[in-house]
């Protein structure tokens, strides 16, 4: 018996996933939710696996329409005292591709679509 348990080789991952939210904003503009949650699996399919059951439920829950594509992304080992840890430890990163400058990519890719509840 080697003393190791099962969760002893499971890894962290982020899955991020994409709703449309159940109800529209009173100009009749659509609301989505993008999420990134943490799932510890044994490799990336079964992150992705955890991803999707979790995306299901929480879209259940909140009466929520997911769209299919998922992304799930492994993350490095914690060190044992992050306090001790000098750089940023990344979670989640997408890289994106446009002819926009980088300012203009900002405002069409969160501003311009962010979510401001109706007063």
């Amino acid at each position: 018996m080697s003393g190791e348990s099962e969760t002893d080789n499971l890894r962290w991952f982020t899955v991020r996933s994409l709703y449309l939210c159940d109800r529209k904003k009173a100009d009749g503009m659509n609301i989505f939710e993008e999420r990134i949650v943490a799932v510890k699996a044994a490799d990336i399919d079964e992150a992705f696996e955890k991803g999707e059951e979790e995306r299901a439920l929480y879209a259940k829950d909140n009466n929520f329409t997911f769209h299919y594509d998922i992304c799930a992304y492994s993350l490095p080992e914690f060190p044992d005292n992050l306090e001790d840890h000098e750089a940023a430890l990344e979670v989640h990163s997408i890289m994106y591709q446009s002819h926009d400058d980088l300012d203009a990519f900002n405002r069409r890719q969160y501003v311009d679509v962010e979510h401001l509840p109706d007063p």
